[in-house]
């Protein structure tokens, strides 16, 4: 038994970061491990560099720490003006700030490997870091490592795909630079737009994919591009991402 705590946060994403500093907050003693070498899951180690929107245009509609880390966003220079993008860097050290000043011990590049259970219940979580494997004990585990796999290995009931067992498509994101938004935005591209419809129409797009999440602006001429989807994909197999990423 290498560390004990009373919770044992499993993925440093978004949710994994408001877990940790919602229980550390309450008088918990909290361990946090991230399989990356940063903060912010998707977001920031998935080149996925904005949030859903939390507004209606008008009025804020989240609170707590979603409202913390935007304005601490906003604060630090990492919102981008007139988008929900982000700044990737700028929300990693947020996340850091946030962690160390609540004086939560986390680790990066530390895989969750399996539990050890007592009778029905998850007594340690056995995970494996550069150096090598060992096991950390808690009275809580938070499972956010952002398919369930800690809960699903427990025992937990869960459910997967649809009922022929599909699963929503991949994306292999990216960031694009160069970009004119100005033009952007009088040319009418983006989701739904009828270029698109044209596109499949002209042959110039042989897959019919009409999901089309489009890009972020996330830098004076940068852009986040959510627009390569991988279908037939189960991100729970190792051969399946295989497959998806080459």
């Amino acid at each position: 038994m290498r560390h004990q705590a009373d919770v044992l946060v499993v993925g440093g994403g978004p949710a994994g970061v408001a877990a940790a500093l919602a229980c550390a907050r309450q008088g918990a003693s909290v361990r946090l491990i991230e399989a990356h070498s940063c903060l912010g899951g998707m977001g920031t180690a998935g080149l996925v560099p904005a949030f859903m929107q939390l507004t209606d245009g008008v009025h804020f509609l989240a609170g707590g720490l979603g409202r913390e880390i935007l304005d601490a966003l906003q604060q630090a220079g990492g919102c981008v003006p007139q988008s929900s993008g982000f700044r990737a860097e700028v929300l990693k050290r947020i996340y850091d700030d946030l962690l160390t000043k609540a004086g939560i011990p986390f680790t990066f590049q530390t895989q969750w490997v399996d539990v050890i259970l007592n009778e029905g219940h998850v007594d340690a979580a056995i995970c494996a870091g550069p150096s090598r494997l060992f096991a950390i004990h808690a009275k809580v585990f938070v499972d956010c490592t952002g398919d369930g796999k800690l809960a699903a290995r427990a025992g937990a009931p869960y459910a997967k795909g649809d009922s022929a067992g599909r699963m929503m498509p991949g994306t292999l994101c990216s960031l694009w630079s160069g970009i004119n938004w100005e033009k952007v935005a009088k040319s009418g591209l983006g989701a739904g737009n009828r270029r698109l419809e044209k596109a499949f129409r002209d042959g110039i797009f042989t897959l019919k994919d009409h999901h089309l999440p489009g890009m972020w602006r996330v830098g004076a001429t940068l852009g986040g591009g959510n627009i390569g989807h991988a279908f037939n994909l189960d991100g729970t197999d190792e051969e399946s991402l295989t497959r998806a990423y080459l």
